[in-house]
């Protein structure tokens, strides 16, 4: 079971949702309990190369797809007309459909969206 996961819908201009939903996700790796990120809607521009400038912003980023798991919703990206291979390779984002989103939140303790 997956306790929790952190849905990113902001863009990258969107700095707020998306900073504090990466904080989160570093706290959460810090304690040893690392979140599922799923980007979605304008959330998935994040996982441009070089859409995120902040160093810190890009750190969090970085750690959490180092040591969390990130996943990207296979119908954003066709809506946006963008492939997977245009996303940063580094960040290693599995695509994931609405089905799967689902059975996933299903077995989540917590969601939250930002």
């Amino acid at each position: 079971m997956i306790d929790l996961m952190i849905v990113i819908r902001s863009g990258p201009e969107e700095k707020y949702g998306v900073v504090e939903g990466l904080r989160l996700s570093a706290a959460m790796l810090g304690m040893d309990w690392p979140p599922l990120m799923v980007f979605l809607d304008a959330g998935i521009e994040c996982l441009r190369p070089q859409a995120i400038t902040d160093p810190d912003t890009l750190d969090y980023l970085r750690a959490s797809a180092d040591l969390g798991e990130i996943r990207v919703l296979s119908e954003s990206l066709k809506e946006r007309g963008i492939r997977a291979e245009d996303l940063d390779t580094s960040f290693a984002a599995a695509p994931l459909d609405i089905e799967g989103l689902a059975g996933i939140i299903a077995e989540c303790g917590s969601v939250v969206a930002f």
